[in-house]
């Protein structure tokens, strides 16, 4: 481990050959085996320094976000000014570029502003900018919020490596299909202003928005969103800046990195049963137990599935716990903008190489099921109205996205504040047929009505 600040000698690839001193400061980025990048100081100049590891891929990967720093700058458009490249004295290849200063990226201006409308606008400004990427023959690859910075009225383009140059345009297809990556942002405001992006998009690019362009955008839109999930549903079952997988004598699981700051998870684990029943017991049945706990300062509800016998054991050792996938649902619905309590770790006990049992934790939610707000006085007629459209936007999502629930009833649906949580998510299918997830829809939907009814408090959706 390097100890900051150091200083970086570069040799330059240029005639004279000069020896380049950097002071790095702090690390910016470091993928392994990859590269590292660092914030430094070239004489009194601020620059970000790129180291590229690996002397066969390395050089490579220098050269090509060497000519396409100046090719995209050369275009007309924003980019950091590459300065000088070298290698260091054990030959590693290095990249030094202008660091723009008070740039803030355009992922954190993002996750900071708390107005959906504000988020919107944000991505209407880079919907523009990206149509003038487009128009002169760039194409980022790997194009997320993450690879813009915004400082004033600049948006900069970066990361270099990952951009396609053509001699011409970007084709109608592949604009749509890169913008549909920028657009899937809008999944996590809540809000459903595709057509905004795309109007934005059209007129910087002189275009004309019809309805089949439209049709094609969004079909674009739902097939990059379920690629999207399905790399962050891989990623939350590994160790990551996130997550923790974590294991220990006869358990293993995974936890979410906030909620094991400064605390021991095989503890939790040995304790688990004892904090369960010193809770609040929410659910005690023969399939699965639920308690209110508090543990290290924090509020939380604990659901255990029990154990069943052996042959459920190998059942569910082969299709996956109901507490795994409970876990991976979850982040789904999370990341789809369906609101459900965080899913904060989930743990597996095994006996004689089969599974035991399993927990699942999550957040504690201040709130109510649906079937006490809507029996409360203080719930009028407009706001059990609003409750409907909410949740019937909620199932229009799930199919969508060619998701069921499969056990949905009123004791599934919690109320916080004025929206609507789904809970109980290890019955949820993920369908490869529409058709299927129409049939499962429907008895869904039939079940809840049914069950509204029988309580007397039926909600048509």
């Amino acid at each position: 481990m390097v100890q900051l600040p150091f200083q970086l000698d570069v040799r330059t690839a240029d005639e004279s050959g000069k020896t380049q001193s950097i002071t790095c400061g702090r690390i910016l980025r470091e993928v392994p085996g990859s590269r590292v990048v660092y914030e430094g100081l070239w004489v009194d100049r601020p620059v970000v320094v790129k180291v590229f590891r690996g002397r066969v891929k390395g050089p490579g990967q220098l050269q090509r976000e060497w000519k396409t720093l100046g090719a995209i700058r050369d275009r007309g458009l924003d980019a950091p000014e590459p300065l000088f490249q070298g290698r260091t004295p054990d030959g590693e290849p290095v990249l030094v570029q202008e660091l723009v200063v008070g740039g803030l990226s355009a992922e954190a201006a993002f996750s900071a502003e708390s107005d959906p409308l504000r988020r919107v606008e944000l991505l209407v400004w880079l919907c523009t900018t990206l149509a003038g990427h487009h128009d002169k023959g760039v194409l980022q690859e790997d194009l997320h919020l993450g690879n813009f910075l915004l400082a004033g009225d600049r948006v900069v383009a970066l990361d270099p490596g990952r951009m396609k140059l053509s001699a011409g345009s970007v084709s109608q297809a592949a604009s749509l299909a890169n913008l549909a990556l920028l657009a899937c942002s809008l999944f996590t405001t809540g809000r459903d202003d595709f057509q905004q992006l795309l109007d934005a998009y059209c007129r910087a690019r002189g275009w004309k928005a019809s309805p089949d362009v439209s049709a094609a955008f969004l079909r674009q839109v739902d097939q990059q969103r379920r690629r999207q999930i399905q790399r962050s549903l891989r990623k939350c079952m590994r160790t990551n800046r996130r997550h923790l997988r974590l294991q220990g004598p006869g358990w293993e699981g995974m936890f979410d990195r906030g909620f094991m700051e400064d605390a021991d998870a095989a503890e939790l684990v040995k304790s688990m049963d004892r904090l369960m029943e010193a809770g609040e017991v929410l659910k005690s049945g023969n399939t699965c137990y639920v308690s209110r706990i508090k543990w290290n300062g924090r509020d939380m509800v604990v659901k255990r599935f029990n154990h069943r016998g052996m042959f459920h054991s190998v059942r569910q050792g082969l299709k996956g716990s109901r507490a795994r996938r409970a876990w991976v649902n979850g982040h789904r619905l999370g990341l789809l903008g369906i609101h459900t309590p965080k899913p904060l770790a989930y743990v597996e006990h095994y006996a004689w190489g089969l599974l035991y049992d399993c927990y699942l934790i999550t957040e504690c939610l201040d709130g109510c099921n649906l079937y006490l707000y809507l029996t409360s006085d203080a719930v009028s007629e407009g706001d059990k109205a609003r409750m409907a459209s909410r949740i019937r936007r909620m199932m229009d999502c799930l199919t969508r996205h060619h998701i069921s629930h499969g056990d949905l009833k009123y004791a599934n649906v919690f109320v916080v504040g004025a929206e609507p949580y789904l809970m109980d998510l290890d019955s949820i299918i993920v369908h490869w047929l529409a058709l299927t997830q129409r049939i499962w829809m429907q008895a869904d939907l039939r079940n809840f009505r049914r069950r509204g009814e029988q309580l007397g408090c039926p909600l048509e959706l």
